[in-house]
């Protein structure tokens, strides 16, 4: 039935994302913008195609439900890195207080470093989905720039995927504003409308084929992209 599941192809070819760029990915539910964003961060494999983009290292995948990995709040930032040592902890106090979580440095804090599992804070059941959102900011921020890293091993493209589906509207540009001072390209997926103000490209997916299971995509400035929604009647 068309429309009933995801296309099983996607005709994607010769979309480039430059530097500076950011591009926001549309279409409707269920067509297969997860997916893409996922093969696009290098987390899903399966299909057939080439997708350049910079180094694994250099790239930071913000998922809708952030891992939260057992420990401190000190290895939920660090994380993936929890290993690295960390001077003292200015940038992660810093960091936190930029993203609105200020409370977690009360109860529970940043922590000493974890000698049993029973030391661990319980992150699912503690934090709503929208810290946990806030949390994966906080943890991109530590992997820019302004925070000791040397140049090459700092982010240079950020992939979003719903990363902020449970904030509210204030703390959802709060979060895009900081991701536009702190990285020079990102891919997003959302919903909200008021999200397209910070992209300057739009990546449309759309159904094709008598079947709806082929999906091409129509690649637009952010400034056309409002106009054909303006002339479909679409806010």
């Amino acid at each position: 039935q068309h429309g009933a599941g995801p296309p099983s192809t996607l005709v994607l070819v010769g979309k480039d994302l430059g530097l500076g760029e950011s591009l926001l990915i549309a279409g409707e539910s269920g067509i297969g913008k997860s997916s893409l964003v996922r093969a696009m961060a290098g987390l899903w494999q399966d299909g057939v195609g080439t997708i350049s983009r910079v180094s694994q290292d250099r790239c930071f995948f913000v998922a809708q439900r952030p891992y939260m990995c057992p420990g401190t709040l000190r290895d939920q930032l660090l994380y993936p890195r929890r290993g690295e040592s960390v001077e003292d902890d200015t940038a992660l106090i810093e960091v936190v207080h930029k993203v609105g979580l200020e409370h977690l440095l009360v109860s529970p804090g940043l922590g000493p470093e974890l000698i049993d599992v029973d030391s661990n804070h319980h992150w699912w059941s503690k934090l709503s989905l929208g810290e946990m959102q806030r949390l994966s900011f906080a943890r991109l921020m530590l992997r820019t720039r302004g925070y000791g890293l040397e140049e090459d091993s700092r982010i240079a493209l950020v992939v979003l995927d719903e990363a902020t589906s449970a904030l509210s509207p204030e703390v959802e540009e709060a979060m895009y504003r900081l991701l536009k001072t702190s990285v020079p390209s990102y891919i997003s997926v959302a919903h909200r409308p008021q999200l397209r103000r910070h992209h300057n490209r739009a990546l449309v997916l759309e159904r094709a084929g008598p079947d709806g299971r082929l999906a091409i995509c129509r690649l637009f400035s952010m400034e056309e992209y409002e106009r054909q929604l303006a002339s479909a009647g679409h806010a």
